[in-house]
């Protein structure tokens, strides 16, 4: 990993840093990626439910087709 990216994750307080000598350890904080977690899973759930949904529909689509074939050929 990069200066840089080291840089931008304890900006992000998902990482910390401690001193040890010239050494400068860096932690991994994990705490911090509850919010985003949360957030993660909240929108999952509702994805989820939004597709279920989607695919009932096309199915109710699928089904009714073969009978809105039959009217226009009978017609």
């Amino acid at each position: 990993m990069t200066e840089d990216q080291l840089e931008v994750l304890g900006r992000s307080d998902l990482t910390s840093r401690g001193r040890n000598a010239q050494f400068r350890p860096c932690h991994l904080e994990p705490q911090a990626l509850k919010g985003a977690v949360e957030w993660i899973e909240q929108h999952r759930r509702l994805w989820t439910k939004r597709f279920d949904q989607l695919d009932r529909h096309l199915r109710d689509i699928q089904a009714a087709m073969p009978a809105e074939r039959a009217k226009t050929t009978d017609g």
